[in-house]
């Protein structure tokens, strides 16, 4: 009976100490939990806190290339006008030329068809070629429009 009285006592004895050290494991477990706990909430807070500094950044990179192009829009606006007021003067000098000079039988040459298709004729008759009024007010405005355009892609950053 000792016996039995000796193992039960060791068997208590190995269980306390197996809680003993299984409570110290547990709280050294929970204190390691802990720590990385805090480290992730702190690497959210960082990574937001990042992120907000970056939008920040953005938004304002965002306005300034915004206000950019609408300079760039303006200028382009205004080359625009400019060259269009250049061409239409010339139109005016055009079409009084054009009322002044003598122009040949229009019946000597085949019209030239109006709009984006080929003209009638493969041939130039040998005064020249005569345009209408509106056909040299649309080749005014698309080139004015055309060269702004071109001024301002070349001024684009590569």
């Amino acid at each position: 009976m000792l016996y039995l009285r000796q193992i039960t006592l060791g068997a208590i004895l190995a269980l306390i100490v197996s809680n003993i050290l299984t409570f110290t494991i547990m709280r050294n477990t929970q204190g390691r939990l802990a720590k990385e706990q805090a480290s992730h909430a702190q690497t959210i807070e960082n990574f937001k806190t990042a992120q907000r500094e970056a939008d920040i950044r953005a938004q304002a990179i965002r306005e300034t290339l915004l206000k950019e192009a609408e300079a760039d829009a303006k200028q382009a606006d205004a080359n625009y006008s400019a060259l269009l007021s250049k061409y239409n003067a010339s139109l005016l000098r055009y079409k009084a030329n054009q009322s002044a000079a003598v122009r040949p039988d229009s019946s000597q040459y085949p019209a030239t068809q109006s709009g984006d298709g080929p003209s009638a004729s493969p041939e130039v008759p040998p005064a020249g070629v005569v345009i209408s009024m509106s056909d040299a007010q649309i080749c005014a405005v698309n080139t004015a429009r055309l060269q702004a355009v071109r001024e301002w892609a070349i001024s684009l950053p590569k």
